[in-house]
């Protein structure tokens, strides 16, 4: 893994100590990721695919760049979403796929929010560093794979 990534990732951790935020992170950021693909999933790119699938490609070969084994975990957590999605925005139709996608969304960043100001007390880690929002899903990787900082 890159230096710098290991720099981020250890700083990431020092903003997430407490078991109950983790916890929050834990269920927050994956609802947060779901929610952009599902957004995604709502703009066609021809009669294959939607926006979803270069953005989940991108980001999962970023997430794989970085660190292989937590990115190919990311990659098959967003390949599922992006099931999902697709599935959820041709039967609910764009618009009300759009509208669960944005209350998924407001629910994820609540569970972070909660993390922060009542089991962690401090600021989110993105305040600080913007690249933090990228870090978080692979954060949560690491952890599911059992090898999270702390």
């Amino acid at each position: 893994m890159l230096s710098s990534t290991a720099r981020l990732l250890d700083d990431y951790a020092q903003a997430h100590r407490t078991p109950g935020n983790r916890a929050c992170h834990s269920v927050g950021i994956p609802l947060i990721v779901f929610s952009v693909v599902l957004a995604l999933a709502t703009a066609r790119l021809g009669p294959r695919f939607t926006a979803a699938e270069p953005a989940v490609a991108a980001f999962s070969i970023a997430e794989i760049a970085v660190d292989p084994a937590p990115g190919a975990l990311f990659l098959l957590f967003a390949a599922g979403c992006d099931v999902a999605g697709r599935t959820l925005a041709a039967s609910l139709g764009g618009r009300s796929a759009l509208v669960l996608a944005a209350v998924v969304f407001a629910a994820g960043w609540a569970f972070q929010v909660v993390g922060h100001a009542v089991y962690e007390k401090n600021r989110p880690a993105f305040a600080r560093n913007l690249r933090h929002l990228l870090i978080g899903p692979l954060w949560i990787a690491r952890k599911a794979l059992g090898r999270a900082e702390r």
